[in-house]
């Protein structure tokens, strides 16, 4: 559980040993229909056949369950997920749908964190934001960027710096990455280590597109670098 709350973007079935201990089976249930991001997750018992007629028991009492045998076959694992999964009304999200979905969550988590809205800490998502930001729905990534640049996290803004930085992203990524960076580091300082640092300083310094060297540049002067050098690349760049 709290390895899913600090790396894992998401999760739609939990499997659990009808024997496991420390806790036990039915207090581990309870663990976790007691914690409201796991309240609703469906849950599939494996049972070995001593403790088979416990599990039943189990399943018979939450819809959010199903069991299955100890080394089952590949089509009882589908068919158990699946009856699980019908009876918490759940369907499967298509690639349309769930990119809606994301942008449409990236933007409310873009006005809570604005608003500094108590209701959800922002922070929480932020697994789910960094993997967001591997899409290739530039949409989605800038708006996730937002969000990112609100937490105050050097995993954040180092996720963001990394894109603005790859030569394997497009010019218009790139700079609009370099802008989010800005803007992060406008609302919480600049947490970057010293590495990403030398870098934005070298593309804004040397990089042969102008647009990005520029973007880098502005970036630069958000970061507030020690010794000030983004003013000074800035003259130099037009002064050929």
């Amino acid at each position: 559980m709290s390895r899913f709350r600090q790396q894992l973007p998401g999760i739609d079935v939990i499997f659990l040993a009808a024997d496991i201990e420390s806790p036990n089976l039915a207090t581990g249930l309870q663990e976790l229909r007691d914690e409201f991001l796991f309240a609703g997750t469906p849950v599939v018992v494996m049972y070995k056949a001593s403790s088979g007629q416990a599990a039943d028991l189990l399943v018979r009492a939450d819809h959010r369950l199903a069991a299955i045998p100890e080394q089952p076959q590949a089509d009882e694992v589908s068919q158990a997920v699946a009856d699980v999964m019908r009876a918490v009304g759940a369907e499967a999200i298509t690639p349309e749908i769930g990119a809606m979905l994301a942008l449409e969550s990236a933007e409310v988590l873009g006005g809570l964190a604005l608003t500094n809205n108590p209701i959800f800490s922002v922070s929480d998502a932020q697994a789910a934001l960094l993997e967001a930001l591997r899409s290739e729905d530039l949409t989605l990534r800038l708006a996730v960027a937002e969000v990112l640049g609100y937490l105050g996290s050097a995993e954040a803004q180092e996720a963001i710096a990394r894109i603005a930085l790859d030569t394997n992203e497009s010019e218009e990524t790139r700079v609009s990455m370099f802008a989010a960076l800005a803007e992060a580091a406008k609302r919480r300082g600049s947490l970057l280590s010293d590495k990403l640092v030398k870098q934005v300083v070298e593309v804004a310094s040397s990089n042969d597109n102008m647009t990005i060297r520029e973007a880098a540049s502005q970036t630069l002067g958000a970061l507030s670098v020690e010794g000030a050098p983004a003013s000074t690349i800035i003259r130099s760049q037009y002064q050929g």
